[in-house]
C-alpha cells in the first residue's frame, strides 16, 4: 500500500506516503471529489485556491508547466530550514514551501507561497531561509535565490523584494 490513513483522537487525520509516491499520490488526489468537505453546509462555489497547501500541491503536481521547470527540478517540499546547520542554537527555523535545484548549476530556489496578499514580513521569512541555508553544510557555496508567489503583492512589498533580489 503506497499510503495509509491514520485517524487521530481529534477526528482529523493525516496521510503518510512513501517519498517515491508523493507526486503520483498528489496527482491522484487532485481527481477526488472534495465535496464531502462541505457536508451540511450551504453550497460554496470556490474559484482559485482556498489554501497555501492547495497552491503548493498544484505547483508540485504540474511542475513541468511552471516557468521554473526549464531550469529547475523539485528538490523537496516542506524542507526543514535547520537541515544541515552547524551548531544551530535555534531549532525549528521553519519549513520552505518548495525548494528547487537548478539542473545544471549549484543553484537553488527557495519558493515561499502566500495565498492572498503578501505582507512585508514574508521578505524577512525568505531572507531568513536563505541565510540559514547559506550557513548549512549542504548548501555552502551554492547560489540561493528567493521566490515569492502570492495572489497579490503590494507595491511596497514588490519594491523591497526586488531590492533584496527576491
Amino acid at each position: 500500500i503506497p499510503f495509509s490513513f491514520e485517524k487521530r483522537n481529534t477526528g482529523s487525520g493525516h496521510m503518510e506516503v512513501s517519498r517515491d509516491q508523493v507526486l503520483p499520490t498528489i496527482r491522484k488526489m487532485l481527481t477526488f471529489d472534495h465535496g464531502v468537505l462541505y457536508k451540511n453546509k450551504s453550497s460554496i462555489a470556490v474559484k482559485g485556491f482556498s489554501t497555501e497547501y492547495d497552491i503548493q500541491r498544484s505547483l508540485l503536481s504540474s511542475w513541468p508547466k511552471t516557468p521554473f521547470a526549464g531550469n529547475y527540478e523539485i528538490f523537496g517540499d516542506e524542507v526543514s530550514v535547520d537541515l544541515g546547520l552547524r551548531n544551530s542554537s535555534r531549532k525549528n527555523l521553519g519549513r520552505i514551501d518548495i525548494l528547487a535545484k537548478n539542473k545544471k548549476r549549484d543553484e537553488y530556489l527557495v519558493i515561499e507561497i502566500k495565498r492572498a496578499e503578501a505582507n512585508i514580513t514574508v521578505l524577512d521569512q525568505i531572507t531568513g531561509y536563505l541565510s540559514a541555508l547559506n550557513k548549512s553544510n549542504a548548501m555552502r557555496g551554492a547560489l540561493l535565490r528567493g521566490v515569492l508567489i502570492a495572489e497579490r503583492i503590494p507595491k511596497r512589498v514588490l519594491t523591497s523584494a526586488k531590492r533584496l533580489g527576491i
